[in-house]
């Protein structure tokens, strides 16, 4: 069953559907659909000892824009229910739009259960704690980010119990006394220390200042097989524990066919998702109680205390264990999991003190530690890599997922597995953290970068596809780096070698990098080598296209040598590159890819005076330049001005320009100046939305102005196929609609709407007035 998640608005509006594309008010036919497969690990077991009894049978969950899921005053955007099957897995489908961030919750448990409030699953409410040893009370919970219609772990998703259990137990030698048989009847039991609410977004307790009491009323007690060890006298799922280990005081009463016998103990751990038994002789009142705390819950949880304890762990290990690990140092070995053909493991540590270390490549399996198909996911610990060559990753991975984790040494992201970076901080030493071909999400991390080295998305293979997201990340180098061929390390290097990458980037910062070679940015940089097949976003504006060398932000070279540009620091680029260095690309294409805003940019004309100009071709492939800006009133007469100055032996062609303000004295248009020597040619530009006036100073009146073109008076200089519509034209002598002043023969199949052509005031030049005329040409060569 297919889910649609909607935006707030989205939903206002009542549209019905969504996809994985920028949200607006407008259904979109296409969706993205994440397939998620919950699991419920251990739903069928609900006893320490004896026969298992089923109990979940319903997953409920509540999606949340991830800004919004701390603040409780929001609520969420879609929710709904699944079924659990037999397996204890719910399956289904839900619909994401693009550049988003989402938390889906999930709760699941027996569909008649009352004793939780589940309304908000932010806080979820023990509000009847019910009759004790109640084998349908025990519930799960868990959480999934999902980045730009990307879910963690691949949609995944493993529940554990928010709850404790407490089981209370028997010695079997106990019911015989004097050659007489004691009956179980039933118990009652009270829990004092616990919290009556939780936060699934958080995974933890909410901790209120004081604990609360549970009572659990009483009811017959479990059965007991004849194989098991022990009698049981009470099964409980008990209130929210914090997750670090607390202990409770647990009173109950026996009731048994000889009368009831009452039992007080102080100090009984209790952690989530553990259980934690109460063994002794129970039929009398001054027994000795054995507490322990079992993590092995449906083996969901495996407690390791030292390294010694480590490799035993991981061989005991199954789909969906945590294998918690103290302070200390842990070796990986080069194999992890060799029994399980797939599943997900999750190291879960104590803090930064807690210190994993990669395998080294001399596995011959794959190169680091050989995790063939398996979902690992690493939280709260430091990751170390052995930092060389391609250690320190996991070779055949499904997926690989660091949560607040800190990754120390260069890491490679292997064999195409997706790999997932949530709120860790990153030092890849004197190497770099490297994509290598995968997908990859880094969120809210700090590479900090000791020795100048940060991020390289890499593939050294010439074919594949693959996506990388950086979103709110900070680089910070401590030194500048450089590469072995000693040009300098940006945050971000990209070095496809003939791969295909698609990097989004969004909101991040750089601290200490020098400027990338071919960027002109610190932040980024894309290597050369071949064509680069890079397609890059940098908070939302494509700044480079696939199939282009890049040269410098906002240009590329494609594979017929024609000059890319697709924003305005590369039109800013190519203006500079003719006005300052003399390059007149003589010979070559420049193209425009994109449509480019001006907006804020005091534009100065390309090719500004006859000293440097452009002789080459500029195409814009009927792409529109806006809110062209220009002031050269305080040049001098031979300085032209447009969004070309002078051209020589020039092509400009299929250019629109909606938008320009132009303030100069002589030869003035909205796409060029001033056309000099023969094939010369404007072809097929159109502006609209202009005011152009061409002003006096104590020389002369400004002169030789049009919404085109100035000057077009040269032998076989053509302006061709142009109009001009809804703008001003102000001049003090020879300004027409299209072309200020040009051969009848120069200008052919040009047109103009709603453009007036007026005279300025102020000339006292005794020219003043002559050719200002509302027609193609002002002033008849």
């Amino acid at each position: 069953m297919k889910k649609l998640i909607y935006s707030a608005l989205a939903m206002a509006f009542a549209f019905f559907a969504a996809s994985c594309q920028q949200e607006n008010l407008e259904p979109v036919a296409e969706s993205n659909t994440v397939t998620y497969t919950v699991k419920v690990p251990g739903a069928m077991s609900t006893k320490a000892l004896g026969d298992e009894t089923t109990a979940v049978n319903k997953v409920y969950y509540q999606v949340y824009r991830a800004a919004e899921v701390d603040d409780l005053t929001k609520t969420f955007v879609y929710d709904g229910t699944e079924d659990v099957n037999d397996a204890g897995q719910a399956s289904f489908e839900l619909d994401f739009v693009k550049n988003q961030n989402f938390v889906v919750l999930f709760w699941a448990q027996k569909s008649t259960l009352d004793m939780y409030n589940t309304t908000d699953l932010r806080k979820v409410q023990l509000v009847n704690p019910g009759d004790s040893n109640n084998a349908a009370a025990q519930v799960f919970a868990g959480s999934n980010f999902v980045t730009d219609c990307v879910p963690a772990n691949g949609g995944n998703v493993e529940l554990t119990r928010p709850i404790s259990q407490l089981n209370i137990f028997t010695t079997k030698e106990s019911l015989t006394f004097g050659g007489k048989t004691i009956g179980l009847v039933k118990s009652t039991v009270t829990v004092d220390g616990l919290y009556t609410t939780y936060n699934v977004a958080e995974g933890a307790a909410v901790v209120t200042p004081t604990p609360a009491k549970f009572i659990y009323d009483a009811d017959t007690v479990p059965a007991t097989e004849d194989t098991d060890p022990y009698a049981y006298v009470a099964m409980n799922y008990v209130g929210f524990a914090p997750n670090a280990s607390t202990t409770v005081q647990v009173d109950f009463t026996i009731t048994t066919s000889e009368g009831d016998v009452p039992h007080s103990v102080s100090s009984v751990p209790v952690k989530p998702n553990y259980r934690t038994n109460i063994v002794g002789n129970l039929l009398t009142e001054s027994a000795d109680y054995d507490v322990t705390l079992d993590a092995a819950w449906a083996g969901e949880n495996i407690i390791v205390n030292n390294a010694d304890e480590f490799a035993a762990a991981i061989a005991r290990a199954n789909d969906g264990d945590v294998i918690n690990l103290a302070d200390g140092e842990y070796d990986l070995p080069t194999s992890l999991f060799a029994q399980a053909s797939s599943g997900t493991f999750t190291f879960n540590g104590s803090g930064v003190d807690t210190e994993v270390k990669g395998a080294s490549s001399s596995n011959v399996n794959a190169p680091g530690v050989y995790a063939n198909g398996k979902h690992l996911i690493f939280k709260d610990l430091t990751y170390v890599t052995p930092n060389n060559g391609y250690n320190g990753g996991f070779g055949h991975a499904a997926s690989v997922t660091f949560i607040n984790c800190t990754i120390v040494g260069q890491f490679y992201a292997h064999s195409g597995a997706p790999h997932y970076f949530y709120d860790c901080t990153i030092d890849p030493l004197t190497g770099y953290l490297y994509t290598y071909g995968s997908d990859c999400v880094f969120e809210g991390c700090t590479f900090s970068a000791s020795e100048g080295k940060a991020l390289q998305v890499y593939q050294d293979a010439a074919t594949g596809e693959t996506t990388v997201t950086i979103k709110d990340c900070d680089f910070v180098a401590a030194k500048q780096a450089a590469t072995w061929d000693g040009k300098p390390v940006t945050g971000i290097d990209i070095n496809s070698n003939g791969a295909l990458f698609n990097v989004y980037v969004e909101n991040c910062t750089t601290t200490g990098f020098p400027t990338g070679l071919n960027s002109g940015s610190d932040l980024y940089n894309i290597k050369n080598g071949g064509f680069a097949k890079v397609n890059l976003w940098i908070d939302g504006e494509q700044v480079a296209f696939v199939g282009l060398t890049p040269v410098t932000a906002g240009v590329g070279i494609d594979a017929n040598g024609a000059y890319n540009i697709f924003n305005a620091d590369g039109m800013l680029w190519f203006a500079n590159e003719v006005n300052t260095n003399g390059n007149s690309f003589s010979g070559k294409t420049v193209k425009l890819t994109d449509n480019i805003d001006l907006n804020g940019i005091d534009w100065k004309p390309i090719s500004q005076t006859g000293a440097t100009q452009f002789k080459g071709t500029f195409d814009g492939q009927n792409n529109t330049i806006s809110n062209l800006t220009i002031d050269t009133t305080d040049k001098g007469g031979n300085y032209a001005s447009g969004l070309f100055g002078w051209i020589i032996a020039a092509t400009v062609k299929n250019v629109n320009i909606d938008g320009a303000d132009i303030m100069a004295q002589h030869y003035v248009g909205g796409i060029a100046g001033y056309l000099e020597w023969d094939g010369c040619t404007v072809e097929n530009c159109h502006v609209t939305n202009a005011n152009i006036v061409a002003k006096h100073n104590a020389a002369s009146c400004g002169n030789k102005v049009g919404g085109i073109v100035g000057f077009a008076g040269n032998a076989d200089t053509l302006v061709k196929e142009c109009t001009v519509s809804n703008s001003t034209i102000v001049a003090d002598r020879d300004a027409g609609q299209v072309v200020g002043a040009a051969k009848t023969t120069n200008v052919v199949n040009c047109s103009a709407s709603n453009v007036t052509v007026s005279v300025a005031e102020g000339c006292t030049d005794e020219d003043a007035g002559k050719n200002v005329r509302a027609e193609v040409i002002g002033r008849v060569l």
